[in-house]
C-alpha cells in the first residue's frame, strides 16, 4: 500500500512537467510548421522572379537601341511579368551586357508569416539568368523595286534608310559578321548580275555596241526556268534603237514616238529606215554614216541598249560596308515596268549554292537559316507605247523588258499587253511557291500600294499573314525593316 501512494503521487508531479514541456515544445514545432509555409511562399516568389528575368532578358536580345533603352526594355518587361499585386517586394534587377551575353540578376523580400513567432520578419530571394543572343548563320537578300515610281514621293530615300537601319540591326555593331551574308538585289524589268558574270550570258558576243559594253543586265529565260534556281545561261539586255519615221515630206524631217530612239538617221534620211534584222538595228555598229548616236546611263531616264538597266546586284557578303555603299548608290531607273517575279528569282539565285552565285550555304545545312525580303511599290507592269511607233514597227507593241516585246510572245501572248501582266503575276506566284519549298522564310512587303490584286498577291506570297507587311508609309517602313530584323535574330537561354 505504501508504495502504491508513492506511485501515485510521483506521477501526479510528472503531469505538471509534462504540460511546461510539451508547451515549450510547441514553440519550434509551430516555428517549423511556419517554416515550411514561409519556405513554400519564398519558393513561388524564387519562380515567378527567374521567370520574370527571363522575359526581361529575352525582350533586350531581340532589341536595339542605346543602354538607356535596352534598360527600359529590360525594366518594362520585367514589371510585366512581375506585377506588383504579386507576393513579394522585388528590387530592381541589375542587367550587364557583355557581347553577346546579357546577365540579369534581381532579389526580392518576402514576408514571413508563422516564422515571426521567433525573430524572422522577411527573408530576401535572389535570381538570375544569362540569355546568350545566339546568332545562328543567317542569309538574307534584299529584293527592291528601283523602278521609275520609286522617285516619286521620296519613296527611294525612305527605302534606303530602312535599309541601313535593317543592316545595323543584323550586323549588331559588327563590321564583318561571320554568321551572317546579305545580298541585295535591285529591279526594274531586269537585274543587273555584273559585267563579271559574262560567262553565263549567251549571244553575248552578237550584242557588239560600242562605244557603251554591256552594262551586266540579262533577260528571262524561257518558262519555267525563269521561275527556277536551275544552272544554265541568259540572253543578253538588249534594248535596240526602235523607229524614225518621216511625218511629213519633209527630208530634213526626222520624228518619233517610240521609247529608245537612240540613232538618229542624218537629214536628209532616205525613209522608211531599213527593215528590223539590218545590222545597225540590231547592233551598235554599223550605223549608217551621218546619223546621230545617243547613249545614256545616267538614272533616272536613260537611252542606249542599256536603258533601263539597274545598278548591279550585290551578292551574298558578311562585310556591312560593302552593303551600305550599295544602298547609298540605289537610284529610280525610268524606261519599261516592273517585273517583281524577275527580282524574286535572282534574289533565291543570291542565296542558292549552285552557279552563277555560288557564297550561299547547302539548303540542308541546319545550322544555317535564309530569308528574302522583296520590296515593291507597284503591280507587275509592263509599259505601253504609242500607236504612233507601232504603226511604224509592229514589233514595238509594247516597251522592250527582260521578255523583250510583248510581240515576241514569251509571256503567252504576242498582242495583249493586260494578258501579260496576268502571266507575270502568275509566275510570281509560282516563283514564291519554289522560293518557300526550299524553306525560305519570304517577308514580302507592299510599299504605299493600293491595288487589291497585288496586295492579294504578296501576302499569299509571303511565308505566312505575319510576313506580310502592307502599304507602310515613308515614315513606318524603316519600323517595318525594324521589325523583320529584329523576328530574324534567334535567341536561347543558356542557364
Amino acid at each position: 500500500m505504501i508504495i502504491e501512494r508513492t506511485l501515485k503521487n510521483l506521477w501526479k508531479s510528472r503531469q505538471g512537467a509534462i504540460a511546461v514541456i510539451f508547451a515549450v515544445a510547441l514553440i519550434p514545432l509551430a516555428a517549423l510548421g511556419g517554416l515550411a509555409i514561409d519556405l513554400s511562399q519564398a519558393y513561388l516568389v524564387k519562380n515567378r522572379l527567374s521567370q520574370a528575368l527571363d522575359a526581361a532578358g529575352l525582350a533586350v536580345g531581340a532589341s536595339t537601341g542605346t543602354e538607356q533603352e535596352q534598360q527600359e526594355v529590360m525594366l518594362n518587361y520585367f514589371n510585366a511579368n512581375y506585377p506588383e499585386h504579386e507576393i513579394g517586394t522585388p528590387a530592381t534587377p541589375l542587367m550587364v551586357i557583355d557581347g553577346n551575353t546579357i546577365s540579369l540578376t534581381a532579389t526580392a523580400d518576402v514576408q514571413m508569416s508563422l516564422m515571426t513567432l521567433v525573430g524572422f520578419d522577411n527573408i530576401t530571394v535572389a535570381s538570375a539568368t544569362e540569355i546568350k543572343r545566339e546568332v545562328k548563320g543567317l542569309e538574307v537578300a534584299l529584293v527592291l523595286d528601283n523602278t521609275g515610281s520609286m522617285s516619286n514621293n521620296g519613296k527611294i530615300d525612305a527605302l534606303k534608310d530602312a535599309s541601313s537601319s535593317l543592316l545595323d540591326i543584323l550586323f549588331d555593331g559588327k563590321t564583318v559578321h561571320d554568321k551572317l551574308k546579305v545580298s541585295m538585289v535591285p529591279f526594274v524589268t531586269t537585274v543587273n548580275i555584273g559585267q563579271n558574270n559574262a560567262a553565263y550570258v549567251d549571244g553575248l558576243g552578237a550584242v557588239d555596241y560600242e562605244p557603251d559594253d554591256w552594262k551586266g543586265c540579262v533577260e528571262a529565260r524561257a518558262y519555267p526556268d525563269d521561275t527556277l534556281d536551275t544552272a544554265g545561261q541568259w540572253p543578253p539586255y538588249f534594248w535596240e534603237a526602235e523607229t524614225y519615221y518621216a511625218p511629213s515630206s519633209s527630208n530634213n524631217t526626222r520624228s518619233s514616238r517610240c521609247q529608245n530612239r537612240y540613232w538618229q538617221p542624218p537629214a536628209p534620211a532616205v525613209y522608211p529606215l531599213p527593215p528590223l534584222g539590218d545590222p545597225y538595228r540590231t547592233t551598235m555598229a554599223p550605223f549608217p554614216a551621218g546619223g546621230t548616236t545617243y547613249l545614256d546611263t545616267s538614272p533616272n531616264y536613260t537611252r542606249g541598249p542599256n536603258q533601263a538597266c539597274p545598278q548591279p546586284l550585290t551578292p551574298l557578303t558578311n562585310k556591312k560596308a560593302d552593303l551600305e555603299a550599295d544602298v547609298a548608290q540605289m537610284t529610280p531607273w525610268s524606261g519599261n515596268g516592273t517585273m517583281v517575279n524577275l527580282g524574286l528569282a535572282w534574289g533565291w539565285r543570291t542565296l542558292s549554292p549552285e552557279e552563277p552565285f555560288t557564297e550561299g550555304k547547302d539548303y540542308d545545312d541546319e545550322e544555317w537559316t535564309k530569308a528574302i525580303i522583296v520590296l515593291t511599290d507597284g503591280e507587275n507592269y509592263l509599259s505601253s507605247v504609242s500607236s504612233r511607233c507601232t504603226g511604224t514597227n509592229p514589233r514595238y507593241n509594247s516597251q522592250y523588258t527582260g521578255y523583250g516585246y510583248v510581240s515576241d510572245g514569251r509571256l503567252e501572248t504576242t498582242t495583249s499587253r493586260n494578258a501579260a501582266i496576268d502571266t507575270l503575276n502568275e509566275r510570281t506566284a509560282e516563283a514564291c511557291e519554289n522560293i518557300k519549298d526550299k524553306d525560305i522564310v519570304l517577308y514580302t512587303i507592299t510599299f504605299q500600294v493600293n491595288d487589291q490584286a497585288t496586295i492579294d498577291l504578296f501576302s499569299d506570297c509571303a511565308t505566312s499573314p505575319s510576313h506580310f507587311f502592307n502599304s507602310p508609309s515613308n515614315a513606318d517602313l524603316e519600323t517595318v525593316f525594324q521589325a523583320i530584323a529584329t523576328e530574324l535574330r534567334t535567341l536561347h537561354i543558356s542557364r
